[in-house]
């Protein structure tokens, strides 16, 4: 499944809807509220920026198990949320306004493969919270510090949910193996060879 992820051209992602058997693209694609506010003899239009965090990272369907692997692994993500759409890539988040959020932009290549340098171990909103406790800032290196970077992923990991009890070792196993093929260290049972005392702790 991960290898499936890692080379799908594109991958959707339906926030705005509450099953599998729900319709989400009349709502996904229809406009934004306006309020209008008059100050002061003048008409004042408002309506809520673009927010991934709250649209993306705090939805229903990026608190389960199996979607934080495939937020992980993919690397051109579509976000349908009720009222916005938006396009993931390795370079940012791109709304439907034509807007970037430059938040989530990764800073820092992670070279994943020897020939080519993608723009980030991460799908940008995959954890934004989390860039900083991976480590990637050091510009033109590629972290070693495997268990470092594990760890934070594993904590976020146990606090999604799974249909299948079953299913626990096998929704983490491609997150697994994307940090194996991007450095290189062996592991066993969750413990990385690098780290072995704070994997045990």
């Amino acid at each position: 499944m991960g290898d499936i992820l890692r080379n799908a051209v594109v991958t959707l992602a339906v926030h705005s809807a509450r099953d599998d058997s729900e319709g989400f693209l009349s709502n996904a694609l229809a406009k934004r509220q306006v309020h209008s506010v008059r100050v002061a003899a003048s008409d004042i239009a408002l309506c809520r920026p673009p927010n991934a965090d709250v649209d993306i990272t705090n939805s229903a369907l990026s608190r389960r198990g199996w979607v934080l692997q495939e937020r992980f692994l993919a690397s051109r993500t579509i976000h349908f949320i009720s009222t916005m759409v938006y396009f993931e890539t390795s370079t940012g988040i791109h709304c439907e306004d034509g807007s970037v959020m430059k938040d989530y932009i990764a800073q820092t290549p992670l070279d994943l493969e020897p020939t080519k340098a993608r723009g980030s171990f991460l799908s940008p909103s995959a954890l934004p919270e989390s860039r900083s406790l991976f480590g990637f800032g050091q510009s033109g290196t590629t972290s070693k510090r495997t268990s470092l970077e594990w760890l934070p992923l594993l904590e976020m990991y146990s606090r999604c949910g799974l249909t299948k009890g079953t299913d626990k070792l096998i929704a983490i196993s491609g997150m697994a193996g994307k940090i194996f093929t991007a450095t290189g260290v062996s592991r066993c049972a969750g413990i990385w060879a690098d780290h072995i005392c704070a994997g045990l702790l």
